[in-house]
């Protein structure tokens, strides 16, 4: 059986190879030039070339920041925060891009190591101090474990909780055992990245831990960024915040364990994307609240193909003015509250969404939360230790909510949804009663293995090839990037232009027994992608094209112009293809950002891939 973190890595993988908009922008920058870091090798003294790199980012960054110029930082730690006081221009980003290799990340340490017991001495009782400590921390990790902050006076510190007192330093009761004995960690610099204000941006590749306060934080109007591929950890707030700006793409980042919400779009933040993201095991120490993905006071953002599992609260929270949101084809599972929960949250849309085992409702409708609307998801097993249930909206929220062609269900006696006052243990009783749902099932979804995150679809279930393509926000491709595929032993009772659209975020793949394969697409959409991304050796861009015929594949560097052609061909056959991309050579793709482009008669599909060394 497969764990979550494997499907993800597994999702992941081929979304990177499937999935036609993975890390797309707008256009291929204009080149400024290349600024190298090496925490290892580097002096800030330096020019910042490859041979004499500088030591910290912050230092490249103060001297080379040009609009087209990629600072690239080698694998290693770097203790420090890096505040972006400058911006791209359209076109031509401003790249911070981690070097990083499988066990060899590029770390921004939000903390300072405290493990040794000559940074500690005896205070009161069980109380130590540490007087290296000048600044009050954001938090304190022991062993893994986010302490209590207090205000108590030292003497009276319960063990598990810290106090700073200005002047003499940290206090920190762990009920007798000297904090140098443990794996200590004391969270000093508050971000990782910090941006205000600043536009055409782009962070790659980052892993960050122990932040003060947030991993990543974009705030007062930052627009036009891209956050893409990192890893953000034990941030004592938010992993990620976007604020008050417009147009950020966050795809294919990790966060958990952080302090309070993995991600977070708030104050006016719109027309942002997140995709592709995982957030999970995120939780604030005293208070139940801490959810996956949380928007607030955002408006028209699109959020699909995330995982969202095993957090404190809710997978996807919307509250007040978070309104004309697009939620498609997420998985939320496991978390401690509801899997997409609305509070005075209006006129958003549910495609494809799946809500499972969460502790409370899968779909939560509550404080006027108005004219929103789910179609194609799928609800189960929810709220069944907690008397909540797959679908809930209460009667503020009843006006204006519309929902068909989902498929809610409980394998207890649990009743599957809650309309206003009245609980209903049918769904055709709920339909006859209220409208909604006619064409609603209730019956056993069919995952491979739901509980371990795995929500790929089974032979025989009810959610194949019946589907509504024609409702708005339909995705032609599914989480895995792979379009709908006809299944010749399933009748298409689905509704719009693809009557074998499937329901919930996975397709199910015919020519295998549930999880998806990329060897014969059969229909009229064509994918492109390279993998991996970023390249280090050798990958390949695939493509799949559902017809033969005439098709250009070419490979353009960050000024523009073309480095490969890579296939030109007038009857090029249908089905799956795989064009090697090799960094070696005599003529070898060298350490930089391209952008691929497939041509077919069928349209064209383009992204961006990073070659590193």
């Amino acid at each position: 059986m497969r764990t979550a973190t494997q499907r993800t890595e597994s999702l992941i993988h081929r979304a990177g190879r499937f999935a036609a908009l993975a890390l797309l922008v707008l256009a291929a920058p204009a080149f400024a030039g290349e600024v190298y870091v090496s925490a290892s090798a580097g002096d800030d003294a330096n020019p910042g070339t490859a041979e004499a790199p500088f030591k910290t980012i912050s230092a490249a960054l103060a001297k080379w920041h040009a609009p087209g110029t990629t600072i690239r930082v080698q694998p290693g730690v770097y203790p420090e925060q890096v505040t972006v006081n400058f911006s791209g221009t359209a076109g031509n980003f401003l790249y911070l891009l981690a070097d990083a290799a499988p066990g060899q990340p590029v770390v921004l340490e939000g903390a300072d190591d405290y493990s040794d017991t000559v940074q500690w001495v005896a205070d009161v009782g069980s109380v130590w101090r540490a007087s290296g400590v000048n600044v009050k921390p954001g938090q304190v990790l022991v062993d893994g474990t986010r302490l209590e902050p207090d205000s108590l006076p030292p003497a009276t510190l319960p063990s598990g909780h810290w106090s700073y007192v200005s002047g003499t330093g940290l206090y920190v009761n762990l009920g007798g055992d000297s904090p140098g004995t443990h794996q200590t960690w004391v969270s000093v610099r508050p971000f990782g990245f910090s941006a205000t204000g600043r536009s055409w941006l782009s962070i790659v590749g980052f892993t960050i831990r122990r932040s003060a306060s947030r991993g990543i934080n974009l705030t007062a109007g930052t627009s036009d960024a891209e956050v893409l591929q990192n890893e953000v950890t034990d941030a004592s707030g938010y992993g990620i915040l976007a604020s008050q700006g417009a147009r950020v793409h966050l795809a294919f980042n990790k966060v958990s364990g952080c302090g309070d919400h993995g991600i977070v779009l708030a104050h006016g933040e719109n027309a942002c994307t997140l995709e592709h993201n995982e957030s999970f095991s995120n939780a604030r120490p005293a208070q139940r609240a801490a959810n996956g993905i949380y928007l607030e006071e955002a408006t028209a953002n699109l959020v699909r193909w995330n995982l969202l599992h095993d957090n404190q609260d809710s997978g996807l929270q919307m509250d007040p003015g978070a309104s004309n949101n697009q939620s498609i084809q997420n998985c939320s599972w496991h978390n401690g509250d509801h899997g997409f929960d609305h509070l005075g949250a209006t006129s958003n849309i549910h495609v494809g969404d799946i809500a499972f085992a969460n502790f409370k409702d899968g779909f939560s409708f509550e404080g006027s939360a108005s004219g929103n609307s789910m179609e194609n998801c799928i609800a189960s097993e929810n709220g069944l230790t907690s008397n909540e249930f797959d679908l809930w909206v209460d009667s503020s929220s009843a006006p204006g909510f519309q929902s068909n062609d989902n498929i809610l269900w409980n394998s207890t006696a649990q009743p599957p949804v809650k309309y206003m006052a009245t609980l209903y243990s049918s769904v055709s009783t709920y339909a006859s009663a209220t409208g909604q749902d006619g064409r609603t099932l209730q019956a056993n979804p069919g995952f491979v293995d739901g509980p371990a995150g795995d929500f790929h679809l089974l032979a025989g279930s009810p959610a194949i090839d019946s589907g509504n393509s024609g409702v708005t926000g339909w995705s032609n491709v599914d989480d895995d990037g792979l379009p709908p595929i006809d299944d010749p032993s399933t009748a298409n009772v689905g509704l719009g232009p693809v009557a074998f659209a499937d329901r919930g975020a996975l397709e199910f793949q015919v020519a295998t027994t549930g999880i998806p394969m990329p060897d014969a697409p059969s229909n009229t959409f064509m994918t492109a992608s390279v993998s991996p991304n970023p390249i280090r050796a050798t990958g390949a861009l695939t493509f799949s094209l559902p017809r033969s015929g005439r098709v250009q594949a070419v490979v353009v560097d960050a000024s523009g112009r073309v480095v490969r052609r890579l296939i030109d061909h007038d009857q090029a056959t249908a089905g799956f293809h795989s064009v090697p991309l090799n960094t070696g050579g005599r003529d070898p793709l060298v350490a930089g950002v391209y952008f691929y482009r497939v041509e077919s008669a069928d349209g064209t599909r383009s992204g961006r891939f990073v070659v590193t060394r």
